[in-house]
């Protein structure tokens, strides 16, 4: 319910995409956070930590406005942010 609250602010003051990125702690958080996305509305979710991996992926596939990989491991800005390498890889498995 918070982070409906959330989402529902941002809309309110304006913003064109709302983006929200928690920690994963458990795995299921990611499905708390992917569940947003069932309002069919601009957001950007993702969970970050290695348990949070798995969002920046279905994320993508089920509506997300965008996500974030980094160029290389030294340009990680996040924990559990992938680079473009891992993130191409993974989608052309996936959609294979």
């Amino acid at each position: 319910k918070t982070l409906e609250k959330i989402v529902k602010k941002g809309f309110q003051l304006g913003a064109d995409i709302v983006k929200i990125a928690t920690f994963a702690q458990k795995t299921e958080d990611n499905m708390t956070l992917l569940n947003l996305l069932k309002s069919n509305k601009p957001l950007a979710v993702m969970c970050m930590g290695e348990k949070g991996k798995v969002s920046r992926i279905a994320g993508q596939m089920l509506g997300s406005q965008l996500t974030f990989v980094a160029a290389g491991n030294q340009n990680k800005t996040a924990p559990g942010q992938l680079t473009l390498k891992e993130y191409q890889t993974i989608e052309s498995i996936i959609k294979s």
